[in-house]
């Protein structure tokens, strides 16, 4: 497919491609070996250094009697002497008349099922290119792209299975405990990297929790204007006050009411909030409520209400803030600037108010409640490419 590789803020466009090991571009985890008596079964050969479950169909069985990339599989071949004359390439077990865009002719493709033809997807393009009107060519021009970033503590959360050379906190009690990437740290490693620039010609950046009279709910900073560089988006994340998350709430209706002054007059830009809880930070909220805490909220009189539950609590800033996070999105809405809500590090939205928002937004993702949850750079680089491209 075709993706958006991050380079110093800047989202490139480009065509996947397998980069050996196990073809998905990630880290090869199949066990090195010198010999094959270092290996084991299910994988007791040794082969190009890696301990693999054959080398030649004589290895194999009849129900899988191929033998692809080290592993028995099913299909119709292992060479192209199994195949016809039409289609003489045998690709991961197929015969294909093509296995590459350099197998066809003119301005045909090799598609997925092996065959030659107009392109119907971007994938099937070479880097750089996008699938306009059944022909590769220069992708079209993006909208511009404006991140609305939750810089909350629990931003500090280790990302779970996610490597990383940094210290997280394993259970969110404010202590960096284990080793590993954040949700901070999965963020940044997609939004800043080595400076280069193509692709994107707008960026911004508004960022929470950047200063202010109130430390626990600190106010939106503009850290990149709307409509600046590539080059400039990259620059914001050098500096010290991006480089870790800051104690305090979730103050996201302020922040998108923020961005939404950036962008006017602007032209087309997609807005991305980029956050891992719910919204709160409302010093106004009437009473009673829902405590949007994950810790607890404190009850007047005494007590910790638990996290979703409703009471009535020392001020309005430990509130789910639901209402104004909606009005926000639905006001960028109105001024032509539709938003995405994309939620690091969480699995599901049990109090329904980032489902609420992205409905609104007019971004949603495929996901029943249309937020789009990631818990990778990968899965974010992704996110950010559906929505850059969604209609």
């Amino acid at each position: 497919m075709l993706r958006i590789i991050v380079l110093g803020g800047a989202l490139l466009l480009a065509a996947c491609s397998s980069s050996g090991g196990s073809g998905d571009g990630q880290e090869d985890e199949r066990q090195r070996c010198s010999a094959a008596s270092e290996c084991r079964v299910p994988t007791p050969l040794c082969d190009g250094g890696f301990c693999v479950a054959c080398t030649d169909t004589a290895h194999c069985t009849a129900d899988r009697p191929f033998c692809i990339d080290g592993a028995c599989r099913g299909g119709e071949c292992s060479d192209g002497a199994d195949c016809s004359a039409e289609r003489p390439l045998c690709n991961a077990g197929i015969c294909a008349a093509c296995a590459a865009n350099d197998h066809c002719e003119g301005d045909e493709v090799c598609r997925a099922d092996g065959s030659c033809g107009a392109c119907t997807d971007h994938w099937q393009c070479g880097d750089g290119l996008a699938c306009v009107e059944g022909a590769c060519g220069a992708p079209p021009k993006l909208p511009g792209l404006l991140v609305v970033l939750d810089k909350s503590k629990s931003m500090d959360i280790c990302a779970s299975g996610v490597p990383g050379e940094g210290r997280c906190d394993s259970d969110g009690d404010g202590n960096l405990d284990e080793t590993g990437a954040s949700r901070w740290e999965v963020i940044r490693s997609v939004l800043a990297g080595p400076a280069s620039s193509v692709g994107i010609a707008d960026f911004g950046l508004v960022v929470t929790n950047m200063g202010g009279d109130d430390p626990a709910c600190g106010d939106a900073s503009v850290e990149v204007a709307a409509g600046s560089s590539a080059e400039a988006f990259a620059e914001a994340w050098t500096r010290p006050a991006l480089a870790q998350p800051t104690p305090g709430g979730t103050p996201v209706a302020a922040a998108l009411e923020v961005a939404n002054r950036e962008l006017a007059g602007s032209s087309e830009t997609r807005v991305v909030l980029i956050t891992d809880g719910q919204p709160n930070c409302n010093i106004d909220h009437p009473m009673p409520c829902i405590c949007a805490n994950e810790s607890g909220c404190p009850e007047v009189g005494g007590g910790l209400a638990a996290a979703g539950t409703e009471g009535h609590f020392v001020d309005g800033r430990f509130c789910l803030d639901q209402d104004a996070s909606v009005a926000a999105v639905e006001a960028l809405r109105a001024a032509s600037f539709r938003t995405a809500v994309v939620a690091v590090g969480l699995h599901g939205d049990s109090l329904g108010t980032l489902g609420a928002m992205a409905a609104a937004g007019g971004l949603a993702s495929a996901a029943a409640d249309g937020v789009h949850y990631v818990g990778s750079p990968d899965a974010l680089i992704e996110a950010i490419e559906r929505i850059l491209y969604a209609d």
